[in-house]
């Protein structure tokens, strides 16, 4: 993911998939990360970051789901939650899974990381 816009319509497009709705304003959280600086990280530290930040936001809706509490529905909540907790998996990473200049990065292009 490159900008805010094709960060949006890739989780977009992963929620609904699975047929969950988005808040109105859900995707409010990603305008705290600035993607123009995570282009400077490699592309498999980028796969990493996608997985993790998809696995926390889909986790965070199963989970929902499996209490049958309704139809899911994903709110910015849910993804402020899936971008600290990228955060916290980037920085715990050995060096060959993410450099250390790219958790720099990764800590000052995310308002939550």
């Amino acid at each position: 993911m490159t900008t805010h816009a094709e960060a949006q319509a890739n989780i977009e497009a992963e929620l609904q998939k699975k047929g969950w709705s988005i808040a109105p304003n859900a995707m409010e959280p990603l305008q705290m990360v600035d993607f123009g600086k995570l282009v400077a990280i490699h592309d498999h530290e980028k796969h990493f970051l996608e997985k993790v930040f998809m696995s926390t936001l889909l986790g965070l809706g199963e989970v929902r789901a499996s209490t049958g509490s309704g139809q899911v529905e994903i709110s910015n909540g849910d993804i402020e939650t899936a971008l600290r907790m990228l955060g916290v998996a980037a920085v715990q990473q050995p060096e060959s899974t993410v450099s250390g200049i790219s958790k720099t990065i990764i800590r000052d292009a995310c308002g939550f990381c």
